[in-house]
């Protein structure tokens, strides 16, 4: 990301992804959790692994399942 010709569309949702990453969410579950950082939950088909892992790591938002 500090390469002059890496052009960033949101740093501080690939920053926070990053951050999240390296807490124990995969990638994509990473990037899709930090979009959604000023909401107060999100909703997953993927809610039970994925949302246990975000409330296990005092994640915020909480993820939910749709019904």
């Amino acid at each position: 990301l500090g390469l002059a010709h890496v052009m960033v569309e949101d740093r501080e949702t690939l920053s926070q992804a990053l951050a999240r990453r390296e807490a124990g969410l995969d990638m994509a579950d990473a990037l899709h959790h930090a979009s959604y950082r000023d909401c107060e939950r999100m909703a997953s088909f993927d809610a039970r692994k994925f949302g246990r892992r975000v409330k296990r790591l005092g994640l915020l938002p909480r993820v939910f399942a749709p019904i």
